[in-house]
C-alpha cells in the first residue's frame, strides 16, 4: 500500500555499508531462513522484485516506464549486511542477450533499517548499488523492502511532525468530490490527483472513487459546520495525501 516514496537523490558510486551490531531485540534477523523468499516494492507505476534462493543464488527484476532490467546472481551475508554480485544481466529474464550491468542495479548490498516514522513497517530491507553511476530507478539512492511485521492498528506513531492512529488499511470511498491536502488543515496546500489508469488529472478527488485509510488523526477538527477527523489515504490508481472525514465512506 504504501506506495514506496521516491527519494531525490543520486546513487552514489562505491558507496560502503555501516556495519553495526543488532542491538534491538525487535528488528528482524538478516539470515538465509529470513531472506528466503519475494520482496516486493510495487506501485501503480514500477515494480520491483528481489528474490534469494537457498544456493546463495538471487534474481532481481524491475519494470517500470523507460526502466527494464533483470538481474541474477550470488550473495553472501556479513555482519547483518548482505551482498550480491549480478552474472546475468538483462531486459527481460527471457532474452538471451545480455546488457551491461551498468544499465541494471549491478553490485551492492542490502542491510535493515529502522523507519520509526513510516505508517506500514518499522523496518525496510535497504537495499543500493555500489557499482551503477546512474540512478538504478528514476532518481532513487535506493529501493527498499519491508521486512518483519507490519505495524498494528490503533498504535499512535509520529508522522510529518504530529501524532497519528492507525487504522488497519480501511477500504472507503469518496462520498462527494473532495480535496486532497498535503498537511490535515483546510489551509494547506491542494494536491491534484492524478488517475494512472485513464491518465486524468483533476483538481479534487471526485465522487465514488475507492480509497484505502491509513491513519487519521488523534483528534477530530472542525472545518465550518463539520467536526470530524482527517485521513491519511492512499486513492485507488491515484496519490497518497489527507482528506477530510465528512467526505469519507466506508465500503
Amino acid at each position: 500500500a504504501n506506495l514506496q516514496q521516491t527519494q531525490k537523490q543520486v546513487v552514489k558510486t562505491k558507496e560502503k555499508p555501516v556495519e553495526k551490531a543488532n542491538t534491538n531485540k525487535d528488528k528482524p534477523i538478516l539470515s538465509k531462513s529470513s531472506l528466503l523468499g519475494r520482496f516486493v516494492n510495487a506501485s501503480p507505476l514500477h515494480d520491483f522484485i528481489l528474490s534469494f534462493q537457498k544456493n546463495n543464488r538471487y534474481k532481481m527484476r524491475h519494470a517500470a516506464p523507460g526502466k527494464l532490467f533483470y538481474n541474477e546472481g550470488t550473495y553472501t551475508i556479513k555482519k547483518q549486511i548482505v551482498y550480491f554480485k549480478p552474472n546475468v544481466c538483462k531486459h527481460e529474464e527471457t532474452d538471451v542477450q545480455q546488457i551491461s550491468c551498468q544499465k541494471t542495479m549491478g553490485e551492492g548490498f542490502c542491510q535493515i533499517q529502522e523507519f520509526p516514522n513510516d505508517l506500514f513497517y518499522a523496518y525496510y530491507l535497504v537495499c543500493k548499488s555500489t557499482s551503477v553511476k546512474e540512478p538504478v530507478v528514476w532518481d532513487w539512492e535506493s529501493v527498499n523492502f519491508a521486512i518483519g511485521s507490519a505495524k498494528k492498528k490503533g498504535e499512535i506513531v509520529s508522522f510529518q511532525g504530529r501524532q497519528v492512529f492507525l487504522l488497519g488499511m480501511v477500504a472507503a470511498k469518496t462520498a462527494d468530490g473532495v480535496n486532497m491536502r498535503e498537511k490535515p488543515d483546510v489551509t494547506s496546500d491542494k494536491i491534484s490527483y492524478s488517475d494512472f489508469d485513464t491518465e486524468n488529472n483533476y483538481e479534487f478527488v471526485p465522487k465514488n472513487r475507492e480509497l484505502t485509510l491509513i491513519a487519521r488523526t488523534l483528534k477530530k477538527k472542525r472545518v465550518k459546520k463539520w467536526n470530524n477527523y482527517w485521513y491519511y489515504v492512499t486513492v485507488k490508481n491515484g496519490n497518497t495525501a489527507w482528506m477530510y472525514g465528512e467526505f469519507i465512506k466506508l465500503r
